[in-house]
């Protein structure tokens, strides 16, 4: 909604859905605003959320499992999930869920209870593991009070959403997403990504240009008695827009960034435009009004614009007509 309106507020053409090459990105804004102008910019829009425990970092796949495991009925039980590794593909439901069906067919609840709540002691309570390559699902069967159960025909499985094990990559999991709207509409010419973040924006230049690293001075010399250098930072060659094959992505010509997007304040929000400095195309000049990046000896340097907000005129009604709505954060934002 909101990006729609942006678009909209530029005095472009903008077309919703348009279809190109078996493609529907989500809009087309024409580059100039001129009678009869044919040439399009095509956007796509991409929500990237990297706070630990939201809906947004539980994967697609992952979100896949919870669902079958909650068809498992069970009244007596939650489950306690942990996830650990990474899930490329969904496995098999009846492969995924057999172990926790076996696990409920010899487990007696009274005793589970019994043994809980004499010792107290989280250990005491039956589990089971999943394992599907080199992804790892724990489960753990929580005793639920008569009083506190579900009512209706079916109850609720998983009691607590999966949390995941291990390090996040923040900068390797927004650009892996950015590659993969790339790849998706990789046939579609001048390609623009609208992306709506919440702290990663300070890390853009490692997403674009490569992760930064810090290189150390290793001496294996026992009679080298000189002082160890300080280490110096570096950037790997693993960015969206370059790596160690050369320029990337060579039909996106820039990632918009919309940066404290949320429904209930459009007039707040943050954009900054930061084209592929690698595509040689006329850009529209709304992209230079706003907020941008100029790259200046391999560094980003951001030259601040109009806010969004000037091309949302109507953006306090756009707040508006979420009051009451069970839409989610995320559409409303986009």
């Amino acid at each position: 909604m909101a990006l729609h309106e942006f678009l909209r507020g530029t005095g472009r053409y903008v077309e919703v859905e348009p279809v190109v090459d078996g493609r529907t990105p989500d809009f087309s804004i024409a580059a100039t605003d001129g009678p009869g102008e044919a040439r399009r910019f095509y956007v796509e829009a991409l929500d990237i959320s990297t706070i630990q425990g939201t809906e947004l970092e539980i994967s697609w796949n992952e979100k896949k499992c919870e669902d079958a495991l909650n068809e498992i009925e069970s009244p007596d039980f939650y489950l306690y999930v942990q996830a650990s590794g990474v899930l490329d593909t969904t496995p098999r439901k009846s492969k995924l869920k057999a172990p926790f069906e076996r696990l409920l067919d010899r487990v007696d609840y009274q005793a589970v209870w019994e043994k809980y709540k004499d010792a107290g002691n989280w250990n005491t309570l039956p589990s089971a593991t999943f394992r599907h390559g080199d992804w790892e699902l724990q489960g753990t069967l929580l005793p639920v009070s008569p009083g506190h159960r579900p009512k209706g025909p079916h109850s609720r499985f998983v009691g607590i959403g999966f949390g995941g094990g291990g390090v996040i990559d923040d900068v390797g999991k927004v650009r892996g997403r950015l590659y993969d709207k790339a790849k998706r509409y990789q046939r579609i010419p001048q390609l623009i990504i609208a992306a709506r973040t919440d702290e990663w924006a300070d890390r853009i230049n490692e997403v674009l240009f490569g992760t930064q690293t810090y290189n150390f001075y290793a001496n294996t010399d026992p009679h080298d008695t000189r002082p160890i250098p300080e280490p110096h930072p570096g950037q790997a060659m693993n960015g969206f827009w370059f790596n160690s094959s050369g320029p990337q992505n060579m039909h996106v010509v820039g990632v918009l960034l919309f940066n404290t997007l949320y429904p209930h304040c459009v007039h707040k929000a943050q954009t900054t435009f930061f084209a592929n400095p690698y595509v040689e195309v006329p850009l529209p000049t709304w992209t230079r009004a706003i907020s941008h990046a100029e790259y200046r000896d391999g560094r980003i340097a951001i030259v601040d614009g109009v806010p969004p907000s000037a091309y949302i005129a109507d953006h306090e009604a756009i707040d508006d007509l979420f009051v009451g709505t069970s839409l989610s954060r995320t559409a409303r934002a986009q």
